[in-house]
C-alpha cells in the first residue's frame, strides 16, 4: 500500500499542476478567438455547399435533418455565448428554414459568440459561472463548446458526403 501511494503522490502533484500550467502558459482570449474563427469559417463554408433542395435532407429517421441540424448549432453558439457572459440564451431553436435564413442566423450567432469572447480578459478564463445544475470555469465552458462543435461539425459533413459533396477543407491549425 506504501508503495503505491508513492507512486500515486507524484501523479496526483503532476495532475493538478497541469491545471494551473494551462492558464500560465500562454493561453489567450486572442488564441480561442483565432481557434474559433477558424471553425466558423469551416462550418460556414459547409452550409454554403449544401445545395437548398437538400435542406430537408434526413440520413435516417431519427436524426435532424440538415436545416435542424445546423440550426441547433446555431442554438449552441447562443447557449454557450451566454452560459460566458451570464445571461439567458436569447435563441429558441426554430422550425425549419431556407437556406438563406440559416445562413444568416448562423452569421449572428458567430457573431453573439464572438461577442462573449470580446468581453473576456484572460485572466476570466479561470472565473467559474453557472453551468447548468452546477459551476464551471469559463475555459472548461469554451472546451465543452468546442467539442460539441466538433462532434455536430462531424455529423454535417457526413450529409454533404451522403449527397456526394466534398466538405471544406479544414483550416487553421
Amino acid at each position: 500500500m506504501k508503495n503505491k501511494l508513492c507512486l500515486f503522490t507524484p501523479l496526483l502533484f503532476v495532475i493538478l499542476l497541469s491545471e494551473s500550467v494551462v492558464y500560465s502558459n500562454n493561453l489567450t482570449v486572442d488564441k480561442i478567438k483565432k481557434s474559433f474563427s477558424a471553425f466558423e469559417k469551416t462550418v460556414t463554408k459547409a452550409v454554403e455547399l449544401m445545395p437548398e433542395k437538400y435542406f430537408d435532407f434526413t440520413p435516417v429517421e431519427s436524426v435532424r435533418n440538415f436545416s435542424n441540424q445546423i440550426i441547433h448549432t446555431i442554438w449552441a453558439n447562443y447557449l454557450f455565448g451566454s452560459l460566458i457572459m451570464e445571461k439567458e440564451n436569447p435563441f429558441k431553436e426554430a422550425p425549419m428554414l431556407s437556406k438563406t435564413e440559416v445562413l444568416t442566423e448562423l452569421e449572428k450567432s458567430f457573431e453573439y459568440a464572438n461577442d462573449s469572447f470580446a468581453k473576456l480578459a484572460d485572466d476570466d478564463l479561470q472565473k467559474e459561472v453557472a453551468f447548468f445544475k452546477g459551476k464551471s470555469d469559463i475555459f472548461s465552458i469554451i472546451l465543452k463548446w468546442m467539442q460539441h462543435h466538433q462532434r455536430e461539425h462531424g455529423k454535417t459533413i457526413m450529409y454533404l458526403r451522403m449527397k456526394g459533396i466534398k466538405p471544406p477543407p479544414s483550416r487553421g491549425w
